[in-house]
């Protein structure tokens, strides 16, 4: 199997875990990148130590036969035209959360990738996690009986990436709280539930001096399809926790591969780095 050459386009912080990721990955590599400020794509390609294509800009990137997929790590706003653009190349697509800033770039982006008939992926990581992937071996075979409430909790503190002299504190450029963070742990919800919410309700209270949107004590509650199921989940100013109670029958014990997934849910720091299946 031939290796799939994939370019970055924009060189932040993100930017450096998608590179490392290409890099590790043997069905891949990195052909090239891109971003506003040259010196930014420079810094990445030396602090990785890479030999790789530093293009003048966006449209020279997409212009390079090579390139067979485009990793999109722009700010939010601009993650939609950005993938909207690399559809029309005939790129694929790996897109940086969120997916957009509102339902309009949303449409624009679903209606551009199926015209192109490329593949797309949205960074929600979370989906490839050992921990998460074993909660939801748990859940399909049954392991904690029928869900009826699940809950993720997920804080992101401001630092030096997060600060309100960046573009991530105006809500133009940004979006939301929801969009900025919490969007992993509702894409989590998704996951794990393996249904959609048909109902939601939200608050927030206050934010950080300096940003234009709230940032704290955001709550989400959505409700799903299913009847009795509630998925709750709260997103402030990173760490998670995860709630999800079922109703097991007293006759019903859990196989010797269930207690093994348990174990390692309730001991994480058991799991070792191994190859998982794509969810």
């Amino acid at each position: 199997m031939s290796q799939i050459g994939i370019a970055i386009n924009a060189c932040g912080w993100v930017a450096t875990e998608h590179a490392k990721a290409i890099l590790r990955n043997p069905h891949t590599y990195l052909v090239g990148v891109t971003s506003r400020r040259r010196e930014s794509a420079e810094r990445l390609v030396s602090q990785l130590g890479v030999d790789c294509r530093i293009y003048p800009d966006y449209e020279a990137l997409l212009g390079d036969d090579d390139v067979d997929a485009v990793a999109v790590t722009t700010p939010n706003y601009l993650h939609t035209p950005n993938a909207i653009d690399a559809c029309r190349a005939g790129k694929h697509v790996i897109l940086e959360k969120p997916v957009a800033i509102s339902h309009e770039q949303c449409d624009d982006l679903r209606r551009a990738i199926s015209e192109a008939g490329i593949t797309g992926v949205v960074s929600f990581v979370l989906r490839w996690n050992p921990l998460v992937l074993n909660i939801r071996r748990l859940i399909d075979s049954g392991a904690i009986g029928e869900v009826f409430f699940a809950q993720t909790d997920y804080w992101h503190g401001a630092g030096s990436v997060i600060s309100p002299d960046r573009w991530i504190s105006q809500k133009q450029y940004t979006g939301s709280a929801m969009l900025a963070g919490g969007s992993h742990a509702v894409d989590m919800m998704r996951f794990l539930m393996g249904r959609e919410p048909v109902q939601a309700a939200a608050f927030s209270r206050g934010g950080l001096e300096g940003f234009d949107f709230d940032t704290t004590d955001n709550s989400m509650q959505l409700r799903s399809v299913h009847p009795g199921v509630t998925v709750d989940e709260v997103v402030a100013a990173t760490g998670f926790e995860l709630v999800i109670p079922g109703e097991v029958p007293e006759s019903r014990l859990p196989t010797d591969e269930e207690l093994r997934l348990i174990r390692e849910v309730i001991d994480p720091k058991g799991l070792r780095e191994r190859e998982v299946p794509n969810p």
